[in-house]
């Protein structure tokens, strides 16, 4: 394994096209989440650094890495739960947990900046999950 990043297309199960996007400089990188970030109708990239904690948002034009934009650095204690519009303005915000004391945070954020960053409550008891709404 070497850190590539493939880009699949498909259709159901039939693979379209393959197209190499870039790369990792780290195996402990993984995908957080998939959604648009820019506000531009594309899905973008967020990755996260499993025991160094950095955060990156990788915006994409279709299969074409537009960016690498550093996001900043969050304790591993905290968990990405999940990425949406949570203030309405058309781009992905972030989700985030404390996995031992409960406390649920949202990045508002503006392509690869932080808008605001709010502490919207805490879970009773970590044994509590975050589910996506159907």
């Amino acid at each position: 394994m070497n850190g590539d990043v493939w880009v699949w297309l498909m259709n159901g199960t039939i693979r379209l096209s393959a197209t190499k996007v870039g790369a990792v400089p780290d195996l402990n990188y993984t995908v957080q989440g998939v959604a648009d970030f820019t506000g531009d109708g594309k899905a973008d990239i967020l990755w996260r650094h499993g025991t160094q904690g950095h955060v990156w948002v990788w915006p994409m034009n279709g299969t074409i890495l537009v960016s690498q934009t550093f996001i900043g650095t969050v304790d591993p204690i905290y968990v990405i739960k999940g990425t949406g519009d949570h203030n309405g303005d058309g781009k992905a915000d972030i989700l985030w947990h404390h996995s031992t004391i409960g406390d649920v945070w949202i990045w508002i954020m503006n392509g690869g900046s932080i808008t605001s960053q709010t502490l919207i409550g805490k879970v009773p008891d970590v044994g509590y999950q975050i589910v996506k709404p159907r």
